[in-house]
């Protein structure tokens, strides 16, 4: 790969009448990114700008739960199928998902179809007055989430909604492993909405409901962003 490198670099040829610049050959841009030099790393073909991805930086979040967002979307947070496809996990160790004991730990299985984190999203559902199904993705359903609203602060609205139910799920499944926490589908939503709440709060200035309202009528809170 080094020597590729060096033989494009020394292969250059300057043309008379034309200013100098440097162009990243890893994408069509021209234009480096730590993403397009990790693939070209990894000997991966540089893929077209992920949709998800153009939204996901919009919302209305703390940044190290955008981090998390981001994650998901690629796949890459530590369950334990994740955990076992890197190495890390041992011989023996379990791959069954802490909440349920039954079935793998995938991502969207901890995420999406369990029916512990399936009745988390329908009570948001709910909650936003819609009808839907769960897709089978993360990217599908992050895409899909707050889709029936019109404008674009609205749906970057359900989409931080979207965040704060996935991060609460996953620091609910931290607590049940490492500290014997307790598997309560209430308690989970009821923390993602006041999550939610006070990063549309602290992030939109336009942002100044109460949490009851926030709660009793997210649509009218929504239409303020």
């Amino acid at each position: 790969m080094k020597g590729a490198l060096l033989s494009t670099l020394t292969s250059a040829t300057l043309v008379e009448g034309k200013d100098d610049k440097w162009v990243w050959m890893a994408n069509e841009e021209g234009h480096y990114s730590v993403k397009s030099a990790f693939q070209l790393l990894q000997g991966l073909t540089i893929a077209e700008p992920i949709l998800e991805f153009e939204t996901l930086w919009k919302c209305f979040a703390p940044s190290n739960t955008l981090a998390f967002g981001w994650k998901t979307l690629w796949g890459r947070i530590q369950t334990r199928t994740n955990l076992n496809r890197r190495g890390i996990l041992h011989n023996g160790d379990s791959l069954t998902c802490a909440f349920c004991l039954g079935e793998e730990e995938t991502l969207e299985h901890l995420l999406l179809h369990f029916s512990f984190s399936s009745q988390v999203w329908q009570k948001c559902y709910r909650w936003l007055n819609i009808l839907t199904v769960l897709p089978a993705t993360c990217g599908m359903h992050f895409l899909q989430h707050g889709g029936e609203f019109m404008t674009a602060n609205k749906r970057q609205g359900a989409k931080s909604m979207w965040l704060a139910i996935v991060w609460t799920l996953w620091l609910s499944r931290n607590k049940v492993i490492f500290q014997n926490g307790p598997r309560d589908v209430e308690k989970v939503f009821d923390s993602a909405q006041l999550r939610a709440w006070n990063w549309l709060r602290v992030k939109n200035n336009n942002f100044s409901f109460t949490p009851y309202e926030w709660i009793s009528n997210t649509r009218l809170c929504l239409g303020s962003l």
